[in-house]
């Protein structure tokens, strides 16, 4: 509603101030008293296309401003808000500037609009009804916003629940619709993506596997030359000049040192124990090492034979092991999803025509 409409220096109007009340406002006067003019001010707030002869003679420019009550125009409201216009919801501030130029400047709450902007926002807010124009009675929507208006207070609650109710229905028909366009497309897949589920199944594929499989090949293929300095290593602890004899005796020799000069090599003592069990330790692990270094070739065979398996299915899918392990998985759920597609379907399809039969049962109630 517009409650006050401020003019200055528009067509022969000098400065004029209106305070409009509920109800009914009446213009009355003679011809050519200005009522048109006043007419044509309210207009240039909704948009109307501005023209350097409303300037009044001898002024640089022409100031129109309405405060409008917005307090039960949520449209209004949601537009100036996508708009990120600053809003008050009870007020606004809508001003045109006419400058002699002919050229013009829209604002809302004192921020620069576009002149469609304007009208985007006015029409939610005013309407000139004139003998010949295209007015807003003729809109379907709004009939529809003015018998909303009508209802508010009545029917809200009603027409709260209508809305939510179509849109549930809308989201599951299109949830619907999604759905079967998806599955015809899987359908056709569905033969190829089964062959390959179980080409990767029956591969049993682990994380790491490739690089495990690496250093085995490597293993046996050099098993010769392994086991040579495996031999070579186990020697050195195991000769007559071996280390650990010798640590051996040395320990015996601080054994003795300490029964004369008591405590003063224990720590050397320790240390040396320790390093002497620590290789006794080495020894016995190379030799078990030893034993199992042994060239075989049905292994190599079939680490080799692994391999290539693995490195095929890399090249077939382009992916790596851990990518082919994920891909299992979506195989298998998209397969899953095929399968149970008429569940999934008759399930949506009976909760769509639940929504539809609540939809014309609250649209009833309304109408």
């Amino acid at each position: 509603m517009l409650q006050t409409l401020s003019i200055k220096q528009f067509a022969i109007i000098e400065e004029l101030e209106i305070q409009f009340s509920d109800g009914l406002t009446v213009l009355s006067g003679e011809t050519g008293s200005g009522k048109s003019i006043i007419i044509d001010a309210i207009g240039q707030l909704i948009g109307m296309r501005a023209s350097s002869d409303f300037v009044r003679h001898g002024e640089k420019k022409a100031v129109i401003e309405g405060i409008f009550d917005i307090d039960e125009s949520k449209d209004a409201i949601h537009i100036l808000k996508n708009m990120d216009i600053d809003v008050d919801e009870d007020f606004l501030l809508v001003k045109r500037e006419i400058f002699s130029s002919g050229k013009s400047l829209c604002k809302i709450n004192n921020q620069t609009v576009t002149l469609q902007d304007l009208r985007k926002v006015m029409q939610e807010l005013l309407d000139i009804h004139g003998q010949h124009e295209t007015q807003s009675l003729l809109k379907q929507k709004y009939h529809l916003t003015l018998l909303d208006n009508y209802a508010e207070s009545r029917y809200q609650d009603l027409l709260d629940k209508y809305h939510q109710t179509f849109q549930n229905y809308k989201a599951k028909k299109k949830e619907l619709e999604d759905l079967e366009s998806a599955d015809q497309a899987l359908l056709q897949r569905l033969d190829l993506m089964k062959f390959q589920l179980e080409e990767l199944s029956e591969a049993h594929l682990k994380e790491g596997e490739i690089e495990q499989l690496e250093i085995d090949i490597k293993r046996i293929q050099n098993s010769e030359k392994l086991s040579l300095a495996l031999n070579n290593a186990h020697m050195t602890l195991t000769d007559e000049n071996a280390i650990t004899d010798r640590l051996y005796e040395l320990s015996n020799h601080l054994l003795t040192i300490n029964d004369i000069v008591p405590n003063k090599y224990d720590k050397l003592k320790e240390d040396i124990d320790q390093f002497y069990y620590i290789l006794e330790d080495a020894k016995h692990e190379l030799y078990d090492e030893m034993a199992n270094t042994e060239f075989d070739e049905q292994v190599l065979n079939e680490y080799e034979s692994r391999m290539n398996l693995l490195n095929n299915l890399k090249r077939k899918y382009g992916k790596d092991i851990s990518e082919l392990i994920a891909y299992q998985e979506k195989l298998n759920n998209e397969i899953n999803k095929i399968e149970n597609y008429e569940q999934s379907t008759s399930q949506l399809r009976e909760e769509i025509n639940a929504l539809y039969n609540q939809v014309i049962e609250v649209g009833q109630a309304l109408s």
